[in-house]
Formats: structure tokens, C-alpha cells, sequence
């Protein structure tokens, strides 16, 4: 939003807001499958819920309280004597110096849990949320794109959803990497999930190399390209947002077209990509 892509961006979430998706599919695809909230845009600030849904929930637990000690350069009264010269700190002074890293500071939190129950792993793709994408061309729905649009998020979101297993293990954090023991279960839930299409559409949630393969052509027909990038911000355009200017930079002389333009230039050659 705050790149030279902001109009951009303003207008695909207005789109998607309006039920248009098309736009929004070919700029940040995955906003459409993850969610988003729309928290610093005008107007209504639309928020779109989730279609991959993951969660992991441990039964019968016993919290683990974890202590540590940081230990600083100086005790507290060895920090008083050779910095504030003074025979000791006192209260107020001492806490400072912990909360600095000076001194000592012991902790105190959670330090993980013990599982005595079992450990799953819920994830949810919203067949519904993915039925209400739609693309349109001149006010009308354009079925052709709709399709492909709803295949291509079906597509990544269950090869999102599967990545963890494909690569062997969920790895939450340093310490704590879960390896599935039971074999995946592929529920189809609410309404009647007796269709005629559940078989064949349990085989295609479970072959990656297809799903791969039904993303890459919806992914053509849709037209969205490969990169979306890149997103240039400069300090120009920060201070256009807040409606500033830098004072500290005195204004370029504007005598000639040319020497205005090379002020412009010079200021631009320290952008970065956001």
C-alpha cells in the first residue's frame, strides 16, 4: 500500500470487496487463501476470512515453568561503584540496570508442556468460501475465469495445506518438531458429502503432482503473472502519505527542467523495495 502499487492494491481489495476477484488473484493470490484485513484502507476496511485453516491442539497437559538467569558484566553494586560512583544502587537504579542487561536478570515463564494425551492436527479448506469467488468482465460473471480462479485457489491451498507432510515433519519452533504416527483422515463435511465427485475429489486433494498441474494451467487462464513486483518505496513517497515535507533538505533549485529533474533522480537512488 505504501509503494508505487498502492492505487493498485486499493483497487483489487475494492474489487474483491465488490465480488469482483480477478484483480485481486492477479496481484496477491494468497491473501484470497490465507485472509486478510484491509486495517489502514478508506472507506470500509473489508476483512476476508481465512480459507486454509490450521490449527494444532494437545490433550491433558502439564504446563512447564521455565527459570533462566541473564548474568550482566557488573553485580549491581560493582555497576554503582564504577559508573555512578556512588557505595550502592538503589532500587529503582538496580531494576534499570537488569532491565539494560548491566546486571543480573533472572526470569521466569513458560517453558513448554508435557503431553500426556494426544496431539492433532485440524486444517480446514472452506469448499464454501472458495464456491463464492467469482471473476467478471463488463458487470457480468465471466464463467470461464470464475472456474479457473476457484481451481487455481483450491490448488494452492491444498498444496499448502500438505507441505508440512511433504517435507516430512511440522516444525513449530526450536525444540518441538511433530512427526505424524497415524495416517492422514480426508473428511468432507457438511451438507451432503455423498456427491458423485467426493471419491475423485479426495484422489485430487491427495495428488500433489496433479494439484501442481491443475494450478499451473488455471493459473494461465486467469493471467497471473509470475512476479507481481517489484514494489518501489522512496522517501518521497512516505512524506506524501503523511502529507510532509523534509525540512532538513532544502527545496531543489527549480531554474531549469533539468536540474530539477536530477534533484528528483538523486533523492530516488536510496529506494528500497517493501
Amino acid at each position: 500500500r505504501l509503494s508505487d502499487k498502492g492505487e493498485s492494491v486499493e483497487a483489487a481489495i475494492s474489487c474483491f470487496a465488490d465480488g469482483d476477484s480477478l484483480q485481486l488473484l492477479r496481484l496477491m493470490p494468497t491473501s484470497i487463501i490465507f485472509g486478510f484485513w484491509d486495517s489502514r484502507g478508506e472507506g470500509s476496511q473489508p476483512k476476508h476470512a481465512r480459507i486454509l485453516l490450521s490449527r494444532i491442539d494437545a490433550f491433558d497437559v502439564v504446563p512447564c515453568r521455565r527459570h533462566a538467569l541473564y548474568s550482566g558484566p557488573y553485580s549491581a553494586d560493582e555497576f554503582a561503584v564504577a559508573v555512578l560512583d556512588k557505595p550502592a544502587a538503589e532500587k529503582a537504579e538496580a531494576d534499570e540496570m537488569a532491565k539494560q542487561g548491566f546486571t543480573n536478570a533472572p526470569s521466569e515463564g513458560l517453558g513448554g508442556v508435557l503431553v500426556k494425551g494426544k496431539i492433532e492436527r485440524l486444517a480446514l479448506i472452506s469448499l464454501t468460501d472458495i464456491a463464492r469467488l467469482n471473476c467478471r468482465r463488463d458487470d457480468e460473471i465471466d464463467e470461464p475465469l470464475t472456474n479457473a480462479a476457484r481451481r487455481y485457489v483450491f490448488a494452492l491451498a491444498a498444496l499448502a495445506e500438505a507441505y508440512p507432510r511433504s517435507t516430512g515433519s511440522h516444525r513449530l519452533r526450536s525444540g518441538c518438531e511433530l512427526v505424524s504416527q497415524s495416517p492422514l483422515v480426508v473428511d468432507l463435511r457438511g451438507g451432503d458429502s455423498s456427491y458423485q465427485d467426493a471419491a475423485a475429489l479426495r484422489k485430487l486433494y491427495l495428488d500433489r503432482d496433479k494439484l501442481v498441474a491443475v494450478a499451473r494451467e488455471a493459473k494461465g487462464t486467469v493471467g497471473i503473472p509470475d512476479k507481481a513486483g517489484p514494489f518501489s518505496v522512496t522517501s518521497e513517497s512516505l512524506r506524501g502519505k503523511l502529507g510532509a515535507t523534509n525540512a532538513s533538505t532544502p527545496a531543489p533549485a527549480t531554474s531549469s527542467p533539468q536540474e530539477s529533474q536530477g534533484a528528483k533522480t538523486t533523492r530516488r537512488a536510496s529506494r528500497r523495495p517493501r
